[in-house]
């Protein structure tokens, strides 16, 4: 059961690694807004997991979550801060830059939840956790400014979008632990659903059009299954069989497979500096969630 569990966090970082530059490739190659794209991709994936989690789970989580005022509140504030923003912020961060900068500026939130952790907790980190941590922080650096204070390499939009989406996933991450009564299925198909109604009035109807392109609709509904529904679900399930620091250091696959993808089919550009500020910062990060006790 522990090779299954290790199988399938490995296929669900592979395909959230493909997400983002499934993401690139609809929003280079059509009129689709960030807005219309994150609803109708999140009310989607919403429907699809909620829909497998309440048949494999029966209905009872969704019944707890409607009829108590603690959980619809939990839940409303979940699909707002911990799942739209989150998914509009990369979105944005993708529109801005490109599907590899905005998966590595994902490996900034364990550093923050590590931090908030630190505050509450109040126990300071041990100095190896500092180091690897400021080392996590340098390869950023490298990423962004190519090596250079005074040269910004990605636009500050996207730099800002970036930031945002590691706080929003930091909050997913620790915020989806007041619903531990609830199957984690029904609990994000819900988010998803609630989170995706904020952008009804900011949605342009007229991209709609944009899936009769083939090439555009084939993209965006391997992005809904492939890239969010699958993965979510396979993520969920290995952590019935495995660790969760074996868990991190799978998830390191994602942004290598980013890059890749970005490099070889939609032409990301990458110095050699960029790629050794990659490599420290996604080194440093794993190596902090698979030794917690450093």
């Amino acid at each position: 059961m522990k090779k299954i569990g290790i199988i399938m966090a490995f296929i669900a970082a592979f395909l959230w690694g493909i997400s983002g530059s499934l993401a690139e490739y609809i929003f280079s190659n059509s009129n689709f807004n960030v807005n219309t794209y994150t609803s109708l991709r999140m009310f989607l994936t919403g429907l699809i997991l909620l829909t497998y989690g309440i048949y494999s789970k029966g209905p009872k989580g969704f019944y707890d979550i409607l009829s108590s005022k603690k959980y619809l509140k939990r839940i409303i504030i979940y699909g707002l801060l911990g799942i739209a923003l989150l998914q509009y912020s990369f979105a944005q961060t993708i529109n801005y830059s490109n599907a590899a900068l905005a998966t590595l500026m994902q490996y900034f939130t364990p550093t923050i939840v590590l931090i908030y952790l630190s505050i509450k907790t109040k126990i300071i980190p041990s100095n190896k956790k500092v180091f690897l941590v400021i080392v996590a922080l340098y390869g950023m650096f490298l990423m962004i400014t190519n090596g250079s204070i005074t040269n910004l390499n990605v636009s500050p939009l996207s730099l800002i979008y970036g930031l945002i989406a590691a706080f929003a996933f930091a909050f997913y991450i620790l915020y989806i632990t007041k619903f531990k009564k609830i199957d984690n299925t029904i609990v994000i198909g819900c988010g998803m659903i609630i989170g995706s109604l904020i952008f009804i009035p900011f949605i342009d109807f007229s991209n709609f059009k944009e899936l009769l392109n083939i090439n555009v609709f084939i993209a965006f509904m391997s992005n809904v299954i492939l890239g969010n529904a699958i993965p979510f679900y396979l993520f969920l399930e290995s952590t019935k069989y495995i660790q969760p620091t074996t868990t991190s250091l799978l998830g390191a696959i994602e942004p290598i497979v980013s890059i890749i993808i970005g490099m070889i089919f939609l032409g990301t550009v990458l110095t050699i500096i960029q790629l050794i500020g990659a490599v420290l910062l996604i080194g440093s990060i794993t190596i902090i969630s698979i030794f917690e006790d450093i």
